[in-house]
């Protein structure tokens, strides 16, 4: 693994691809529909200044108001959903359990081991056969 130059080489177990690419839509898609909130909210606080100096809205205003807070909770739905859409991807992308990197030669300097959200830099050759895991929360060379 690795090589003699001590160029930095990534190696990553434990961690689905497609999860972490779902989680970037969704986290785009959240983003999207907060600024758009946002625009809303800013809308709904002056139609809220208009409403308290006018006491009230003609036909055409008050139309429009309505479907301003029907917009923003479907904004406001859809947001939760994402968040709890954010919250199952994360709990499902690090698949940890029998993770594990075997070392059939040498693993040499530079070579950076991730297994789930942990990091270890090699920072002096290590002679194979080796295998590296995840052991209690602890990247090791067994």
């Amino acid at each position: 693994m690795g090589n003699q130059t001590g160029i930095k080489t990534l190696l990553e177990v434990g961690l689905d691809y497609t999860l972490v690419e779902e989680l970037e839509k969704t986290e785009a898609h959240f983003q999207e529909l907060a600024i758009n909130y946002s625009k809303l909210n800013e809308t709904y606080k002056r139609y809220e200044k208009i409403i308290s100096v006018k006491r009230s809205l003609s036909v055409k205003e008050k139309d429009v108001f309505d479907k301003l807070v029907v917009t923003m909770a479907k904004h406001k739905q859809q947001m939760d959903v994402l968040e709890e859409r954010k919250k199952i991807i994360v709990s499902k992308m690090y698949q940890l359990n029998g993770a594990f990197i075997k070392i059939e030669h040498s693993a040499m300097p530079g070579t950076l081991i991730k297994i789930g959200e942990r990091h270890h830099l090699i920072k002096e050759e290590i002679a194979g056969p080796k295998t590296i895991r995840l052991i209690d929360h602890e990247i090791r060379v067994i």
